[in-house]
C-alpha cells in the first residue's frame, strides 16, 4: 500500500485472493500509527534498502518479525483475515458487513470463519428469548441416550427447568 491509498479516514485495500477493491475506515489505532509513521517513501512499508517489498518478501519479513516477537508458531499472516472476520462477528457485525471489510465474495466463506461466534450468540439469544434468561435455568437430569458408531463418544440428554420451579418427582434423582 502507498500513502496515496489513504483518503481521509479510509484506506483503499485490494484483497490479495479475490482482487476485490475495498475502501475500509481506518481503525483509530491504525490512524494514530500512520500519523506517526515516517513518510520517507511513496510505499508505507519498505525494505532496509528503502524499496517496496515484494509479496513474498513482505511475507518473509512478517514471519521473521513474528518469530522475533516470540509469538507462537500458529501466529501467521494467513490468519489475519480470519481473525478480522471473527472479531467483527464477535462485535455483532452482519455477514455482509464482515464481507465489506475482509473482501470475501461468498457468504459461505464468511460463515465458515464465524460459525462458532454465531452459534454462541444465537444460543444465548434463544435462551434469553424464553423470557426467563439464560442463568435462570438449572439442569435437572442427565442421562446417556446413545453412542456414535465407533463408540468413541456418548450422547447425553440434559433436561432443564427454570430456577424456582419444583422438579417433577420422576426427575428428582
Amino acid at each position: 500500500m502507498s500513502w496515496r491509498d489513504v483518503e481521509g479516514s479510509t484506506i483503499k485495500v485490494i484483497q490479495g485472493k479475490t482482487k476485490a477493491e475495498l475502501w475500509i475506515p481506518l481503525h483509530p489505532g491504525l490512524a494514530a500509527a500512520l500519523a506517526a509513521w515516517p513518510r520517507t517513501h511513496m510505499v508505507m512499508l519498505t525494505t532496509h534498502y528503502d524499496e517496496p517489498h515484494s509479496v513474498k518478501g513482505l511475507g518473509n519479513w512478517m514471519a521473521a518479525t513474528i518469530a522475533q516477537a516470540g509469538l507462537p508458531d500458529r501466529c501467521v499472516t494467513h490468519g489475519l483475515r480470519k481473525v478480522a472476520a471473527r472479531r467483527l462477528a464477535e462485535a455483532g457485525c452482519t455477514a455482509h458487513q464482515i464481507m465489506s471489510i475482509t473482501g470475501h465474495q461468498s457468504m459461505k466463506e464468511v460463515e465458515r470463519y464465524t460459525k462458532a461466534v454465531e452459534q454462541k450468540r444465537l444460543a444465548v439469544a434463544a435462551i434469553e428469548q424464553t423470557g426467563t434468561g439464560r442463568k435462570q435455568f438449572v439442569p435437572t437430569l442427565a442421562r446417556k441416550v446413545g453412542t456414535n458408531r465407533d463408540s468413541s463418544k456418548s450422547f447425553i440428554l440434559v433436561e432443564w427447568r427454570p430456577v424456582g420451579r419444583r422438579c417433577p418427582p420422576q426427575l428428582a434423582t
